[in-house]
């Protein structure tokens, strides 16, 4: 008899043991299991540092990725960074439709 009185305190300690751990739906639990996975300051200043991979290889295309093309190069086929044009130092010339084509110098 005593042994099952153990038993019996033991199953029921272990439940409500069980329950105020993982069980409890009170708003303040809810908000720090949202938040557990959520970046903290610190680590959002750390990740704003750090520069991206220049490539991610992968053998076929997952879909698109942001700032990333991907393409097979020389680092083998994936995503490779896109590198953005600047066009701030290059010169343009008004288009002239009746002045006669350049020569191309060889």
């Amino acid at each position: 008899m005593l042994y099952l009185i153990i038993i019996l305190v033991l199953i029921i300690g272990g439940y409500l043991l069980y329950k105020y751990m993982f069980g409890s739906n009170s708003k303040e639990s809810i908000k720090i299991i949202e938040n557990r996975n959520k970046p903290s300051i610190k680590q959002k200043s750390v990740q704003n540092t750090q520069k991206p991979p220049k490539f991610i290889p992968s053998d076929k295309w997952n879909g698109p990725k942001s700032n990333y093309i991907f393409k097979k190069d020389t680092l083998g086929t994936g995503y490779y960074i896109d590198r953005k044009v600047s066009f701030q130092n290059v010169e343009v010339q008004n288009y002239d439709p009746s002045a006669p084509p350049n020569e191309i110098s060889k």
